[in-house]
């Protein structure tokens, strides 16, 4: 089986095949959010929060790719699909009775973790706004390639950023310069140049700034504030606020307040909703699965719903648990008994899943330690999960027993606690491999145990790899 990442990089072209896709379902949440900073008529900043792997970058630049095709034409968006984007948004505001529409933005996407090398925030900040609004330039002291590209800039968009020249070119222009009572003039031209006069606004969207060094995090906040403050620009910036506040911590120390010091900055501080599990699996294909996938992968949507993962997480999670349980399938006879079937379609998942989520969760579940009186996970997923409940059930049908000397059917254990009575077997009593659930079928082995603390590791014998081919096909 070949091995591929299934994690999409946020390229252009990904960012165009999601949005068209909805593949996390938050596309009427980004027209909803696009129209929100419509809306804003003076100096905004937004903090949009979410923890890492939750889709952030990919909002931010489908934001970007949404004012792009209700702006003017812009290079990043051809024809057609500016076509079929509009049609597909078209269709939220024609939904919407309040007739909100998108206002045109110089949109401008800057990712602070992959410019925190810098010496200072404000020289890569200039960089990458003066080359997103079509300026070219080389940072050389000695040639005038500067100033002809400046100059070129100037006659091809009616804009002036020669005035900025000196400050760019500088090594570290902002302390160069900081004591110059011209500078904020000389900056707010430069910002009120940049913005169409007529109609429209600034919208800079800042990325990855919770993963910045302390002291660039916080330098770039600081300089944005004192140097960036426009009626016209709107900031939005994506976080893990959490992350944020201990960068913050770090820098001041302990007992600074973080949290009061981004109220400085931020007007507004929003959530980045949930993605829509059914659309992701839909988009990736784990919507369509094969007959001998269905039990696994049930419990791999169960899992994800009981225990949210990110969608950076579950792309990871679903690949890791497709690796084991598709090699199980090949080296396996389909009617292999079922106490090995619950081993690798149930256990192992929530194994797996436990890993991803919460390291604290898993040791203690590897350890016995979970139990009916504390929080046990395969409780929740064989309670929740249909397929795996039916499952259980199916292979406890009711028995025939003498009872005072009469033959009756009596029901056999209810699925939870069966799989109490499994787990107890599996990782409480290891030298007692003499199944209690013998009776009804289950015949546990000491290589079931061992496959189940083999199975992260992805060194299980029975686990096997074809190095022929390039991709995993979704099953």
């Amino acid at each position: 089986m070949g091995i591929k990442s299934l994690e999409l990089d946020p390229t252009r072209e990904n960012v165009y095949k999601t949005l068209v896709a909805d593949a996390v379902g938050r596309n009427k949440n980004l027209w909803q959010f696009a129209c929100f900073c419509s809306a804003q008529e003076s100096g905004c900043s937004i903090a949009l929060d979410s923890g890492w792997g939750t889709g952030k970058t990919f909002f931010l630049k489908q934001l970007q790719m949404l004012f792009d095709i209700y702006g003017d034409k812009n290079e990043r968006v051809n024809e057609d699909e500016q076509k079929q984007l509009q049609l597909l948004f078209n269709s939220y505001a024609a939904e919407d009775q309040l007739g909100m529409t998108i206002k045109h933005h110089v949109c401008v996407y800057y990712d602070a973790w992959l410019n925190d090398n810098a010496d200072d925030p404000l020289h890569s900040f200039l960089h990458e706004l003066i080359k997103q609004t079509k300026t070219c330039f080389v940072k050389n002291e000695k040639s005038d390639y500067l100033k002809t590209a400046c100059g070129i800039f100037d006659a091809f968009t009616g804009k002036n950023t020669s005035s900025l020249l000196d400050i760019i070119k500088d090594t570290n222009p902002v302390q160069d310069i900081q004591d110059q009572q011209s500078f904020h003039e000389r900056f707010a031209d430069f910002l009120d140049n940049l913005i169409p006069k007529e109609h429209g606004r600034l919208l800079v969207l800042i990325d990855e700034l919770d993963r910045c060094k302390p002291t660039y995090a916080v330098q770039l906040l600081e300089r944005i504030k004192h140097y960036l403050s426009n009626d016209k620009i709107t900031f939005v910036f994506a976080i893990n606020e959490k992350q944020l506040l201990h960068t913050i911590q770090v820098f001041y120390g302990d007992g600074f307040d973080a949290y009061q010091y981004l109220d400085r900055f931020f007007d507004y501080r929003l959530s980045l909703p949930k993605p829509d599990i059914n659309q992701f699996n839909k988009y990736y294909g784990y919507d369509q699965v094969g007959e001998q996938a269905k039990l696994y992968s049930s419990v791999c949507d169960t899992f994800i719903q009981e225990y949210p993962l990110s969608p950076r997480e579950a792309i990871k999670y679903r690949q890791w648990v497709k690796i084991i349980c598709d090699s199980f399938l090949r080296t396996h006879n389909e009617a292999e008994d079922k106490s090995w079937r619950v081993v690798m379609f149930i256990i192992i998942p929530v194994v797996l899943g436990l890993k991803i989520k919460d390291n604290s969760l898993y040791s203690d579940f590897m350890n016995g330690h979970s139990s009916e009186q504390y929080a046990n996970p395969l409780h929740d997923i064989v309670n929740s999960c249909q397929i795996a409940n039916d499952y259980l059930s199916h292979l406890r049908p009711p028995r025939m027993e003498n009872i005072n000397g009469t033959s009756q059917w009596v029901d056999t254990q209810n699925a939870t606690s069966c799989i109490d009575t499994i787990y107890k077997h599996l990782f409480k009593t290891p030298t007692i491999y003499k199944d209690p659930l013998s009776k009804y079928g289950f015949n546990f082995k000491k290589e079931m145990r061992d496959a189940v603390y083999l199975a992260p590791s992805l060194m299980a014998d029975f686990i096997k790899f074809d190095t022929n081919t390039e991709e995993t096909v979704h099953g």
